[in-house]
């Protein structure tokens, strides 16, 4: 049987103008800017653990005794594709959608990794 896969998707919005954060500002308040430093870090790990759950997804669909499930192959591929596209996105991200974005992250990380 395999795992349930979230079928939610993280949806971003890039501003084709973004702002830099002020002069010594750690850049985490909400329209001040690009996350930096251990915040950006933090929300790219977020990103980066939901990314391993789907590989591992993908590997033990590939394995199983039956099998594995084109429908499901796809569905996990296409999952860890948008979250390849999301963490791209988080280096250029206005500090307040980087927050979603993390924020989404960790919802699907908790979702995916209850027993």
């Amino acid at each position: 049987m395999s795992a349930p896969v979230l079928n939610s998707k993280v949806s971003t919005v890039s501003d084709p103008n973004p702002r830099q954060p002020p002069a010594g500002s750690n850049g985490s308040s909400p329209g001040s800017g690009r996350l930096v430093g251990t915040e950006l870090e933090a929300a790219k790990d977020m990103v980066r653990r939901v990314m391993a759950l789907y590989s591992e997804q993908l590997a033990q669909e590939r394995r199983a005794p039956q099998g594995p499930e084109p429908a499901h192959l796809q569905e996990l591929t296409d999952q860890q594709r948008a979250c390849v596209a999301d963490l791209k996105r988080l280096s250029a991200a206005e500090a307040d959608e980087a927050a979603r974005i993390a924020a989404a992250y960790a919802a699907r990380y908790r979702e995916l990794t209850r027993s």
